[in-house]
């Protein structure tokens, strides 16, 4: 008895299975290969490139400086925290290598990379008669909220030179903090000439203003005299109350000014700022008159002297 099939169809199943397969693969070998590349990119600015396995103390060079003798060749396996730890004592400023070291501790990078996506610490560099600084960078390769347990458990560590950048940040910071301390030095300087001005002006003004006083006691005055004294008076005292304020700068600038509450008289005010302004007028050959529209009152609460200061300085 015999039995006889056409073996046809399944020899071109099993050869475009076959084709699929060897599609795939070529595939997978170009996106590793693209992957490779984007990677090696991305690196470029590191000198080398390490896969650590935090779990098994476990690291791999992915990309070396071929500049370095010292580095362990790419893809050959190092026990990670020791091989670190010997580059920091022998290549580390000792000012740095104490926290460098504790950056490296496993635990102390997964709870850095649990507040951020990447870590990174900056420090001073000594080796082959060089002196620069560098960083390094570490980046989880699945962060830990894609990982069963919340935990990361591989990183990507990355060396970089960053002398020329970080030297020059330095020296920019430098530069704003001498003249951070030229500008303070500047206003104290001014703050101490201007008391020092107040004091020497306050002098002769409280003399006029005594001088002033002791005039107008006398009784055979005319009044038009009498009058002029007056102005005179009120002119200095007005005067004095500036300096006072500007011997007061300590205040002024803190942002701490205190207005007054307390009472005066808006006619005084006004006919004080009228003496003032119209001589300034009749200087420049200008007619200045002050009117009172409506109803006032006699007496206000505040600060007289900021408003009459403040008037005076919108009339000019």
């Amino acid at each position: 008895m015999f039995f006889m099939s056409d073996i046809t169809a399944k020899k071109e199943k099993e050869e475009h299975e076959n084709k699929m397969l060897v599609k795939e693969v070529q595939a997978e070998q170009a996106l590793r290969i693209e992957q490779d590349r984007m990677i090696n990119a991305l690196s470029s600015d590191y000198r080398s490139v390490y896969h650590v396995d935090l779990d098994h103390n476990d690291a791999v060079c992915y990309r070396g400086d071929p500049e370095d003798d010292e580095q362990t060749r790419e893809w050959i396996h190092f026990p990670f925290y020791e091989r670190f730890k010997w580059y920091a004592e022998h290549s580390i400023d000792e000012n740095f290598r104490n926290a460098f070291l504790e950056f490296l501790e496993p635990e102390n990078i997964r709870n850095g990379l649990s507040k951020s996506p990447v870590i990174s610490y900056c420090y001073l560099v000594h080796r082959k008669g060089k002196h620069y600084y560098e960083m390094i960078k570490i980046a989880s390769v699945h962060p830990a909220d894609e990982t069963e347990d919340d935990t990361v458990h591989a990183v990507g560590l990355g060396l970089t030179d960053i002398d020329e950048d970080f030297r020059n940040t330095m020296m920019k910071n430098q530069a704003l903090v001498e003249a951070l301390e030229a500008a303070e030095n500047a206003n104290k300087a001014k703050t101490a000439f201007l008391s020092n001005m107040s004091h020497e002006i306050r002098t002769p003004m409280n003399a006029i203003i005594g001088l002033d006083r002791l005039a107008l006691l006398k009784e055979d005055l005319d009044d038009e005299t009498r009058n002029y004294l007056k102005k005179i008076g009120e002119s200095a005292s007005h005067l004095l109350e500036l300096i006072n304020d500007i011997l007061d700068m300590s205040r002024i600038e803190s942002g701490r000014m205190i207005i007054k509450k307390e009472e005066f008289s808006l006619y005084d005010i006004l006919e004080q700022i009228n003496t003032m302004v119209m001589s300034q007028c009749e200087d420049k050959g200008l007619e200045y008159r002050c009117r009172i529209k409506n109803n006032v009152a006699e007496y206000y609460i505040g600060d007289d002297m900021k408003l009459k200061t403040g008037t005076y300085q919108h009339s000019q």
